[in-house]
């Protein structure tokens, strides 16, 4: 095994545009047993980016509304999906 690191493992992602579309659609490669970035109510944490005009808006319902951001941000996405 001259030359070999095995150190480092051998490479999951022998298949890397599969794994890449299962990550995309919320499957993992080895489960957890704990949810990452989730809280206690079972709300998970995720980082989303938005333009300076939607981030603007956002500012401005906040403020209209007395709403934090979660809350603007949730019920746009609850609107858009009809949840």
């Amino acid at each position: 095994m001259a030359g070999k690191n095995l150190a480092l493992g051998s490479n999951p992602l022998k298949k890397s545009e599969a794994v890449v579309r299962d990550m995309l659609r919320g499957e993992r490669l080895e489960p957890r047993s704990t949810p990452s970035r989730a809280s206690q109510g079972g709300l998970l944490r995720k980082t989303i980016y938005f333009d300076e005009a939607e981030w603007q808006a956002i500012r401005a319902r906040c403020y209209q509304d007395d709403l934090t951001y979660t809350e603007v941000v949730r019920a746009a996405v609850r609107a858009y999906l009809q949840l």
